[in-house]
């Protein structure tokens, strides 16, 4: 595992078991810890510099949230990529963001399009700068909730948050393929060219699209990987 600053010193501004979690979500993410390696909590805590208790308590966090597996009086292991859990987060992703999109567009507002220009636009320098892909998929983000919101619906937005954040680590996977990032923003200057417009049936079927040839293309390539691991 990675050297990883001691977390002590944050104490009093999160709880030391929510740093553990952050601390051990980013680096799955960002694949420092990588899909099917082992954790041992000993050796966790004494990166993070703190005791056991939060570590595991950790743990158990990331579990829930499908980070790691984990079974009794054994290490713990990052969950590997999975093409079953994919199509289901996808599938759900569709039918919440599809119903965002048709209920949001119909309240536009001169306003809202500007906050949407100028999100693709930082996007677009984003890129071009070869920024990290933490802050891509950030303004990734920024751009479909800022769509979402105009809706009202705070319920919805939530469970679209909550699995857009399910999805990050396959996301992430995603812009590393080659010209993914590319496409991601034609996908969106697409989607705005629609917004503008006016027209919550043309935005929609773009916002599904844009969902299901994320979803096509992680599948293929999770289903490759584990096939040339097995060869």
């Amino acid at each position: 595992m990675a050297e990883v600053h001691s977390i002590r010193a944050l104490e009093g501004v999160k709880t030391v078991e929510r740093l553990a979690f952050e601390t051990l979500r980013g680096l799955i993410l960002d694949g420092t810890l990588a899909p099917g390696q082992r954790l041992k909590q000993e050796e966790v805590a004494a990166r993070l510099g703190v005791s056991k208790t939060p570590v595991q308590q950790a743990f158990k966090q990331l579990d829930i949230a499908g980070y790691v597996t984990s079974e009794p009086h054994r290490s713990v292991i990052v969950a590997p990529l999975s093409a079953e859990e994919i199509e289901e987060l996808y599938v759900m992703r569709v039918g919440l963001e599809q119903l965002a999109a048709r209920l949001a567009t119909p309240l536009l507002t001169d306003e809202a399009l500007l906050v949407l220009r100028k999100l693709r636009a930082e996007e677009e320098a984003a890129t071009a700068a070869g920024l990290d892909v933490g802050t891509v998929l950030e303004l990734d983000r920024e751009f479909h909730l800022s769509l979402y919101r105009l809706a009202g619906r705070q319920g919805l937005i939530q469970r679209i948050t909550s699995l857009r954040e399910q999805c990050e680590r396959y996301m992430r996977f995603n812009l590393a393929l080659p010209g993914q990032v590319k496409e991601s923003m034609h996908g969106h200057a697409a989607i705005l060219d629609a917004c503008a417009a006016r027209d919550p049936e043309r935005v929609t079927h773009l916002v599904v699209e844009h969902i299901e040839r994320v979803a096509v293309r992680l599948i293929r390539a999770v289903r490759e990987r584990t096939e040339s691991a097995d060869a």
